[in-house]
C-alpha cells in the first residue's frame, strides 16, 4: 500500500479532485448571483438557493469524507495496539506492516485537509 501511494491516491482521485470542483461551483454561483444582483434581475433567490444547495453538498460530502478517514485511522491504530486478549495471552502479537505509521501519517495529514475544508 505504501509503495503504490494508496493514501495519496484515495486523497487525490476521490475527495481532493471532488472538493475543488464543488469548491469552483460555489464561487461561480456567487459571482453569478452578483452579477444578477449588479443589473437587477428578479432571479437573485435561485442564485441564492443555488449557492446554498452548493454548499450544503460541499459540506455533506467533506463530512462523508472525515467519517470515512476517521474509520481507516482507527482500523490502522487498531493494529499497532495489541487487543484485550492478546496482550493477556503468551502468545507474540503479530507485528504491523512497515508501511502502517506512514499511512496513519498522511491519512492524519489527509484528515486534517477535511477539517480545513469544512
Amino acid at each position: 500500500a505504501l509503495r503504490k501511494d494508496v493514501t495519496g491516491r484515495l486523497w487525490y482521485s476521490c475527495f481532493y479532485n471532488r472538493i475543488q470542483e464543488l469548491r469552483q461551483r460555489i464561487t461561480k454561483e456567487k459571482s453569478r448571483a452578483k452579477k444578477q444582483k449588479a443589473i437587477g434581475a428578479s432571479s437573485a433567490d435561485g442564485g441564492k438557493e443555488r449557492i446554498k444547495n452548493a454548499e450544503d453538498g460541499l459540506k455533506t460530502f467533506i463530512q462523508e469524507g472525515i467519517t470515512l478517514y476517521n474509520f481507516l485511522v482507527d482500523r490502522l491504530q487498531g493494529s499497532l495496539i495489541p487487543s484485550q486478549s492478546q496482550s493477556q495471552t503468551s502468545e507474540a502479537s503479530q507485528p504491523y506492516s512497515k508501511g502502517t505509521v506512514p499511512a496513519l501519517h498522511k491519512l492524519y495529514i489527509h484528515l486534517g485537509d477535511m477539517h480545513r475544508y469544512s
